[in-house]
């Protein structure tokens, strides 16, 4: 029966296996409240042939255009805006500009007392850590839109790299000046030298340092970035209705990933919380050039505000330029004020000259206080101060980048704070 075919009256005739004819079809289309024969299906034609238009009238598409059978799907790359990546770049090079400023400050002024006593070449290290951390952020934003692939994974490594040697380049060695004093001033024998040079405090910001490169080597060497790709979900094109817009984020991770971060988080948290405790331990000792525990404090408090407030954009905040930004943001505003927090108060008290005497309010019921049991202490009388005693220190040969000892006396006369 489905072989059998044959010229009628009303056109071809043929038949379909169950014994349905199939003949020509006239499709009309409502123009105008007019019924219009537009297109016939003809089973008769050759293959491919069947259905064709009449174009006598033309059919009426809705939208100009025939509807398509499917939705469009475009895929989009989410990369930072060339523009924005500029602008972050720009500040981020100013801010190595800045740094490179206080370093020429701390070698000008180095043989000035206010620059001397805060030991001018762990200084040094401070600038050169801030100096990472903000070429850091260069690396951050070069995505694919200015990079391969695979250099895009190398970039942000880079950016790993920086960052974490940066801050333990910064705040190794501005917590190591601070341990110093903590020890000068909690020493049994505060009269005898303490011995801590300043090679002594370069190997711990080392030790930091080496810390930091073990970690990252092995992360680089068992579980290296790698690039991929993550579809979002579809939204319509505000164009045309027939297309959907796939965002595609772009990223290089690993398998391990947070295990090694975790690590490197966890280090650098207890290395600000050990940073904090010395702040506090050393906040009573009052010369201006000496001690940094006030700055430590405010440049700790705010790392830790950025941090928190940092760290959830990296995981909830899916737009690459307002990931981008953020970050940066909270990179270079932390950076800029630990340097300036560090080096503005040095440049303002440059040409001032303080006599060599600390004077420090010790708790007696702190572990600073009860330390202080030898002979060679006199305790000044208690109303000079505040509510606690007072022990006035003389401190001397302290010029503590090329001097073999730290020498700290006791002296019967009480001082006013400087």
């Amino acid at each position: 029966m489905s072989n059998t075919s044959f010229e009628g009256v009303t056109g071809g005739i043929k038949f379909t296996d169950t014994g349905d004819r199939l003949g020509p079809m006239l499709v009309e289309q409502n123009q105008d409240g007019v019924e219009r024969a537009v297109a016939i299906y003809d089973p008769a034609r050759p293959a491919g042939e069947e259905f064709y238009f009449t174009n006598d009238p033309a059919v009426v598409w809705q939208g100009g255009k025939p509807p398509v059978d499917a939705f469009i799907e475009v895929r989009q790359i989410q990369r930072i805006n060339r523009g924005l990546y500029a602008f972050i770049a720009l500040l981020a090079c100013l801010g190595i500009v800045l740094a490179l400023g206080f370093l020429v400050f701390n070698i000008l002024y180095r043989e000035k007392q206010i620059v001397k006593m805060s030991s001018p070449r762990l200084n040094n290290l401070i600038v050169l850590g801030g100096s990472l951390v903000y070429l850091s952020i260069i690396f951050l934003g070069l995505d694919t839109n200015l990079v391969s692939k695979k250099a895009y994974c190398d970039m942000l490594t880079v950016f790993i790299w920086f960052l974490a040697l940066g801050f333990s380049l910064s705040y190794g060695a501005l917590f190591s000046k601070t341990w110093r004093v903590h020890r000068i001033f909690t020493s049994k024998k505060v009269s005898q030298p303490t011995g801590i040079q300043d090679q002594h405090l370069y190997g711990q910001v080392a030790l930091l340092g080496i810390v930091d490169v073990i970690i990252l080597t092995i992360w680089v060497g068992v579980d290296p970035l790698s690039y991929r790709e993550m579809n979002g979900p579809p939204a319509e094109s505000p164009d045309n209705e027939d297309v959907l817009l796939i965002p595609v984020h772009i990223s290089c991770t690993s398998n391990a990933q947070s295990y090694f971060l975790g690590v490197v988080l966890v280090i650098k948290g207890l290395l600000l919380v050990f940073g904090a405790f010395l702040a506090w331990e050393t906040r009573h000792v009052l010369y201006p050039g000496l001690n940094d525990s006030k700055w430590i404090g405010m440049s700790v408090y705010t790392v830790v505000i950025v941090s928190f407030t940092g760290l959830p954009v990296q995981f909830f905040v899916a737009d690459p330029n307002a990931n981008f930004a953020l970050i940066s943001i909270f990179i270079l505003f932390s950076t800029t004020m630990t340097l300036c927090l560090v080096f503005v108060p040095k440049i303002l008290m440059r040409n001032e000259v303080h006599k060599a005497r600390a004077s420090v309010h010790f708790n007696t019921k702190s572990p600073v206080g009860k330390g202080k049991t030898e002979e060679n202490q006199n305790v000044a009388p208690q109303d000079e101060f505040d509510d606690e005693p007072t022990i006035a220190v003389e401190v001397s040969q302290i010029e503590l980048d090329d001097k073999p000892a730290n020498t700290v006396e006791f002296t019967k006369n009480s001082s006013k704070t400087l």
